[in-house]
């Protein structure tokens, strides 16, 4: 995705989800025990909505997500990818959990995040400089790109007591 927006020059924004399994639609029964002293005794409740921690819980998320971005966006997944989305060859989404990156030129990707932000809680990162760990460097003008991964080889070199070397 990053390299196909080096390349036609787009901008790429990263998003991050505040909220991203929580008070997503249980489509299945769950019950959980509540503590002891909330009803008097200790009782069982159903649940209508995720909770963090459930094993529901990010399969609910992605298919909210999925059907927001298909049916109220435009996107289509990608075909061998399906956390990689696309709107009429314009605009790239890339979804990992609750990060996402949109590429696209500038205007309509400005367009995608305002939609996104009304459906959810959500953080406009900026240009994307990080993602997943990686450190990412752009030029746009120069249709360039470059990853690194400096941040985590500096934690494991201390983490082994080798940051000297």
């Amino acid at each position: 995705m990053l390299s196909v927006a080096a390349a036609k020059g787009f901008a790429v924004r990263k998003m991050d989800l505040v909220t991203a399994c929580l008070g997503c639609e249980l489509h299945e029964e769950v019950y959980v025990s509540l503590p002891v002293g909330v009803f008097g005794r200790e009782r069982l409740a159903c649940l209508n909505r995720c909770l963090y921690g459930l094993k529901q819980s990010p399969r609910c998320w992605y298919t909210t997500i999925d059907n927001f971005l298909i049916t109220r966006i435009g996107f289509c997944r990608g075909r061998f990818d399906w956390c990689v989305y696309n709107q009429d060859n314009r605009t790239i989404l890339a979804l990992y959990v609750d990060d996402m990156l949109i590429a696209g030129p500038l205007g309509e990707v400005k367009l995608v995040c305002d939609k996104l932000k009304s459906k959810c809680e959500m953080v406009d990162l900026g240009t994307v400089s990080h993602f997943l760990g990686k450190v990412v460097s752009m030029d746009t003008d120069g249709h360039m790109i470059s990853w690194s991964q400096e941040g985590y080889i500096d934690r494991v070199l201390e983490r082994f007591g080798m940051a000297s070397c």
